[in-house]
């Protein structure tokens, strides 16, 4: 693991002990800016290894979408510019043996809640995305620079049991931090692929605004 001092240290991680690993992708499967591994394994069962680990540092993932150079943008280099700290991301198009790791480039942020971002496409063009907030998936077009996130949502509750479900989609990939007025936080359910809020009621909730998304947007969703 890369100590952050320009030295690397090796670990032992359980989770790995056994596994005769032939290739693997990364990812953020879940939303939660904490890295997942998806192993291949030989003459074994493919493995999904969902990182579980919790602490107070800050994230950012980036995707990018070519319209002259080819539409997965491989080839270009994001740099993100955080606390005084300069990271570079490349996208690339293999990444292990039978395996693609994920097309959106992850920055950790460490405590910064913010960071610079620009974009060196294949084509030569470069692009100044200016400043993009943390814990949040953004993605940017070659030309027209940032795309901002559409979420459409729906409500329903049940009279007789006051059961509420606050469901929003989006037009990104639900990385985003994005809230219902009154009832807080609608965390990404990854295998629904949506923001879920299971709540209670007494009373029929009406029209609830929802705001967040990576371009800070609103939807009004009625019951």
């Amino acid at each position: 693991l890369n100590d952050g001092d320009g030295t690397f240290t090796s670990h032992e991680i359980a989770a790995f002990v056994g596994n005769q690993g032939r290739g693997g992708s990364v990812a953020d499967y879940d939303g939660d800016g904490a890295m997942d591994v998806f192993l291949w394994r030989w003459n074994q069962d493919s493995r999904l290894l969902r990182n579980t680990a919790r602490d107070d540092h800050h994230w950012l993932e980036l995707k990018l979408v070519g319209q002259i150079s080819n539409r997965d943008a491989i080839g270009a280099e994001v740099v993100a510019v955080a606390n005084g700290v300069t990271m570079r991301r490349r996208v690339t198009g293999g990444d292990s043996a039978h395996s693609q790791g994920d097309l959106a480039v992850h920055f950790g942020l460490g405590t910064a809640t913010s960071a610079e971002v620009s974009i060196r496409w294949p084509s030569g063009i470069e692009q100044a995305l200016g400043t993009l907030a943390a814990d949040r998936f953004h993605a940017a077009d070659e030309l027209a620079g940032p795309i901002l996130e559409v979420l459409t949502g729906t409500t329903t509750w049940d009279d007789a049991t006051g059961a509420l479900e606050i469901r929003v989609t989006s037009t990104l990939r639900g990385r985003s931090a994005v809230d219902a007025a009154g009832w807080g936080a609608v965390p990404w359910v990854a295998s629904e692929r949506a923001y879920v809020l299971s709540a209670n009621s007494a009373d029929d909730p009406g029209g609830i605004e929802v705001t967040g998304g990576s371009g800070g947007a609103v939807v009004i969703v009625p019951e």
